[in-house]
C-alpha cells in the first residue's frame, strides 16, 4: 500500500502506549541479507498479552515470531535485576545484524542477546548488570512533571 510516499511492507505488528505516554512496539528493524527482522517490544507487561517480546522475520505483509525475549528474560535472569523496576519481558529498544546474527538489547535487564534468527536461538552475549548493577535511569513523578532534577 502506498500512502503519502510511504511503503508499507506490513500490517498488524502489536503496539501500545505506556503510562508515561510513550509508544512500545516495533523498536528497531535489521536486515539479514534480503531478510528484513523487528524487533518487537511486547508481552503482558506492555499491555500487548497475545505477542511476546521477540523478534520478528517481515515477509509477504506478513510476519513470524523467530525468537520469544519474553522467555528468554523469564528463564535466564540477569545477575543484579531491579526489584522495583522489573520487566517481566525485557525492556528491548536497540537491534543489530552482523554475520547473520542479530544483536538485540534489554536496557531493563541490562544485558545484550545474539538471536540467530533461523535457528531462533538466543543468548546471552553481555550482562552489563553482573558488574554495573541495574543502570537503568529512573525518574520521579516531580521529575517527570518538571519540578525536579533527576535521581
Amino acid at each position: 500500500m502506498m500512502c503519502r510516499g510511504r511503503v508499507s511492507v506490513v500490517a498488524g505488528l502489536p503496539s501500545s502506549i505506556d503510562q508515561h505516554g510513550g509508544v512500545l512496539g516495533v523498536m528497531d528493524v535489521a536486515f539479514v541479507g534480503p531478510k528484513l527482522y523487528a524487533l518487537l517490544d511486547a508481552g503482558c507487561g506492555h499491555g500487548v498479552p497475545d505477542v511476546r517480546a521477540g523478534v520478528a522475520r517481515i515477509e509477504n505483509a506478513s510476519f513470524t515470531m523467530v525468537a520469544d525475549l519474553t522467555t528468554f528474560v523469564q528463564e535466564n535472569p540477569v545477575a543484579n535485576p531491579s526489584l522495583e523496576d522489573f520487566e517481566p519481558d525485557g525492556d528491548w529498544y536497540s537491534m543489530v545484524a552482523r554475520g547473520g546474527v542479530l544483536y538485540a538489547v534489554d536496557a531493563n535487564g541490562g544485558q545484550v542477546v545474539t538471536v540467530q534468527p533461523d535457528a531462533g536461538r538466543v543468548e546471552r552475549l553481555v550482562d552489563i548488570s553482573a558488574t554495573q548493577g541495574h543502570i537503568v535511569r529512573r525518574q520521579s513523578r516531580r521529575e517527570m512533571d518538571g519540578s525536579s532534577s533527576g535521581t
